[in-house]
């Protein structure tokens, strides 16, 4: 079982506004794709085809401490809350 994952992924200038700091609404994406890797690691899916249960997502929340720039790379960890 992973207790803890780390993806590292290089940020896109798309990504970015005008100043070259990556844009907020882009930070969710992120921490899907986070998400999305973290179940692979773990040998399961997201969303498998035949499943009794899913997994709503309640809410989310991200802290950033510091701009992040085009072409930096950015680990990310992920938190949230899911309730049935």
């Amino acid at each position: 079982m992973v207790s803890e994952y780390r993806l590292r992924r290089r940020v896109q200038f798309y990504e970015t506004d005008a100043a070259g700091i990556v844009h907020f609404s882009w930070f969710f994406r992120y921490m899907e794709e986070a998400e999305h890797a973290l179940w692979r690691e773990a040998g399961l899916s997201i969303a498998p085809i035949v499943a009794d249960v899913g997994w709503p997502r309640v809410a989310a929340s991200d802290s950033t401490r510091s701009s992040d720039r085009s072409a930096a790379s950015m680990p990310r960890r992920r938190s949230e809350t899911a309730r049935s």
